[in-house]
């Protein structure tokens, strides 16, 4: 397993799609989990309900600005008395819930806004899954 599919499958996501034009680099990305546990009562759900495309932006690539398109699997609760009966499969680790930056460029906006100077790249960033491209 190479280095970028490593940090995919460490998120639960594998790349889809790639669209690379002069000012934007698009990654489409999905789960590729089965199930969700449901951020309510904690039990495992496996039947999808739905999935919806959710557009996250990234650190840029190659000074182009990068834009995840991650498709979220809405889950059904199946626990009987658990009051959630639909939840979205949540990334906790890329983004938080209904943010629209993932952590890593949410970080480093944090830093560069209080003027530090040491820049921070966080390792879940999806820049380090695509350093090895030539973006020209």
């Amino acid at each position: 397993m190479s280095g970028p599919e490593m940090l995919l499958h460490c998120f639960g996501l594998r790349v889809t799609n790639l669209d690379v034009d002069e000012r934007v680099v698009t990654v489409h990305v999905e789960s590729t989990a089965l199930g969700a546990n449901c951020p309510f009562c904690g039990s495992t759900a496996a039947r999808i309900h739905s999935q919806h495309p959710r557009t996250v932006t990234d650190q840029p690539i190659h000074s182009r600005r990068t834009v995840l398109r991650l498709t979220a699997r809405r889950f059904f609760c199946d626990r009987p008395d658990c009051p959630r009966v639909l939840f979205w499969k949540r990334f906790p680790d890329l983004v938080r819930p209904h943010a629209r930056a993932t952590r890593a460029l949410a970080s480093n906006a944090g830093m560069i806004s209080s003027r530090t100077t040491a820049l921070h790249f966080a390792s879940a960033s999806f820049i380090h899954l695509f350093a090895w491209l030539r973006l020209e």
